[in-house]
């Protein structure tokens, strides 16, 4: 608890208080009193005015970089965004809508929570907002339970016209419209959700400071029992597993693969990228294995499949790997970098959206552990490789993504994965064909 003020004793033992005292920023505060702005000024001192010159101007770059993006975005949106459907007056027969946040690995997720909801309690159709409409159609073009896609940005015009609003990430919010009389269904959703919230200690700080515990929100929801994709049902009493992770593209025409030189189930894919929306510090995420690593599983199955085709997916995240047979990097569409995943012997990644796609597809998957945790990530039925050594970091500091916690340059997680190990995996797989002497012969 922060001491109250006091001015007959100031708090001039206080840690903080004693650390600014030498510093220019003492005269700015208030000694008598522990204020926000008081650790602020903490902040600033220790990690910025007090850090080497090289470290002030890397910072300064990933802000500039930061508000540019930013920027590029908002001008992209304004001048050359397509035209977003908008709510007409014969929709409003559509009582459920659900908005979602971050990548495309968190849009398949939510396609699993929303296939079971449903699948299990006969969930009438809804209208879905996003801030890519283009992942948005990619993944939901074609369900079921689909009324029509839109940019998120019109939901704030939309929303009078809902009973309740699905927001779904890790975890869920329910929100209803008070002004509106509610369909039972839209009762028995909201008061489900409300027991399940108030079984659920700290779910309101977990909410409020969701940057801040994500990370310690996967520990607990694995103690329940529950992974990436089964975690929101948790709050619906809804039952998710991997036969609901499915994703819905509109996948191009069967002669596609024959235009790229590619034949079904010849050929294995990669992919070393990350999330495209991620702002980051460095040139490598810490999620990526290192590119020498990469190299040398290349090289091992080149010598033991000297007739296997490695084609290497990605966009503008994606380091070139060495050693590959073909890149597709920046090269293909959603659809179609999911027509060739589904089309792939194998596919090896980090833990990235491709790989969930590659489960929603079927196709066989190895993925590498990092700074993810691994045991609320790993998804059933995929080959999951455990780092030998730390991980699980994810969330624990702002920067994670870009930066080893640990501070190490090369991320002790994903470097104790060895070259071997996932050679050996694969092996296992190409093996079990009957035909693996001759992949990719013609």
């Amino acid at each position: 608890m922060s001491p109250e003020k006091n001015k007959d004793s100031p708090l001039t033992e206080h840690p903080d208080v004693v650390f600014l005292r030498t510093t220019y920023l003492y005269r700015f505060i208030d000694p008598y009193h522990y204020s926000l702005f008081l650790r602020a000024a903490v902040r600033l001192e220790r990690e910025f005015l007090q850090v080497s010159f090289s470290k002030k101007i890397k910072f300064i770059i990933y802000l500039f970089r930061w508000f540019f993006y930013k920027f590029i975005k908002k001008i992209k949106k304004i001048f050359f965004s397509v035209a977003r459907p908008v709510l007409s007056q014969t929709s409003s027969e559509v009582l459920f809508a659900a908005q979602f946040q971050g990548g495309i690995g968190d849009l398949v997720n939510a396609s699993a929570f929303l296939t079971a909801l449903y699948e299990n309690k006969s969930f009438p159709k809804l209208d879905l907002y996003f801030h890519n409409t283009r992942a948005l159609q990619f993944v939901f073009s074609k369900a079921p339970f689909v009324n029509k896609l839109f940019d998120i940005d019109t939901l704030k015009t939309n929303s009078k016209n809902y009973d309740l609003i699905l927001t779904i990430t890790d975890w869920l919010e329910v929100e209803v419209n008070t002004n509106k009389k509610l369909h039972p269904l839209s009762l028995s959703i909201e008061k489900i959700f409300k027991n399940k919230k108030n079984n659920f200690q700290h779910y309101d700080l977990y909410l409020r400071k969701r940057y801040l515990f994500k990370g310690y929100y996967a520990y607990e929801m694995v103690r329940r029992g529950f992974n990436r994709i089964s975690a929101p049902g948790y709050f619906l009493d809804l039952a998710i597993s991997k036969t609901h992770l499915k994703i819905y593209p509109d996948h191009p025409s069967e002669s596609y693969l024959a235009s790229q030189s590619l034949t079904p189930h010849t050929y294995i894919t990669i992919h070393d990228g990350f999330d495209n929306d991620f702002v980051h510090k460095t040139h490598r995420s810490t999620k990526q294995w290192s590119l020498a690593h990469w190299e040398n599983l290349c090289r091992l199955l080149q010598d033991s499949f000297p007739h296997l085709r490695i084609i290497q997916l990605g966009a503008k995240t994606s380091r070139p790997i060495p050693g590959i047979t073909d890149s597709f990097i920046n090269k293909t569409s959603l659809e179609e970098a999911a027509f060739i995943l589904k089309n792939s012997k194998l596919h090896i990644d980090g833990e990235s959206g491709l790989a969930r796609i590659a489960a929603a597809l079927q196709t066989p998957c190895i993925t590498l552990f990092g700074p993810t945790n691994f045991e609320y990530f790993a998804i059933a039925g995929n080959i999951n490789l455990k780092p030998q050594a730390c991980g699980g970091c994810n969330w624990f500091s702002d920067d994670w993504m870009s930066e080893c916690p640990r501070g190490f340059k090369q991320p002790e997680c994903l470097e104790s994965t060895l070259p071997d190990a996932v050679f050996k995996k694969t092996q296992e797989i190409l093996i079990r064909c009957a035909d693996y002497l001759t992949l990719g012969k013609t």
